[in-house]
């Protein structure tokens, strides 16, 4: 645990209980599948354009590949 303190500047002697458990807890739990995806690595099929903003849709491809689905709002809103 000493050599994870040390790239957060957390000290343990100086963090109440609840704090240090919070920091315990975020290093080493998953928080679950991302839910961004920037622009720059969306599929290059789907033709957006790298300067119209930092973030692109993220597909729910289901059961099907993420790099061979298209979301819906890229057609509507392209």
């Amino acid at each position: 645990a000493q050599a994870n303190l040390a790239h957060t500047g957390l000290s343990r002697r100086r963090t109440s209980p609840a704090a240090w458990a919070r920091h315990l807890s975020a290093g080493t739990m998953a928080r679950g599948p991302k839910k961004h995806l920037k622009r720059m690595f969306a599929p290059s099929h789907w033709m957006l354009d790298k300067l119209k903003g930092r973030w692109a849709p993220k597909p729910s491809a289901g059961p099907h590949k993420m790099r061979e689905c298209l979301p819906l709002i890229v057609m509507l809103h392209e």
